[in-house]
């Protein structure tokens, strides 16, 4: 059986809700030059506001402001489900513009008044 070889590189990805410890971040660990470590920050409800506004542009798709406040009022910051929900949105409309009551009538995680 053959040798495999060794990866010259290896990417580890990890995700945690909590901090990390401060020991950690500023332990030897992460003074190497070889690992870093980046904090993500919850967006902001007007950060996935223009986030929603600049997907559906680079996709053409033609949404209105109310149908924008439902998505990011209603979706949190799951970006991953509001770009699928926007997929979903725009080929039920076609050419038409995504407004506030088609997002409430498809969309199963709009709270109705």
């Amino acid at each position: 059986m053959a040798k495999l070889k060794q990866p010259e590189e290896i990417n580890l990805i990890l995700i945690e809700n909590d901090d990390l410890p401060a020991r950690l971040i500023n332990g030897k660990l992460f003074k190497s030059s070889q690992i870093k470590y980046t904090r993500l920050n919850k967006l902001s409800r007007q950060e996935i506001k223009g986030w929603i506004e600049d997907f559906a542009s680079k996709q053409k798709i033609k949404i209105s402001q109310g149908a924008v406040r439902l998505i990011a009022d209603n979706f949190g910051d799951d970006l991953w489900r509001i770009s699928n929900e926007l997929e979903k949105l725009a080929n039920y409309s076609g050419e038409a513009t995504i407004e506030e009551e088609t997002v409430s009538e498809l969309s199963p995680f709009v709270i109705k008044d």
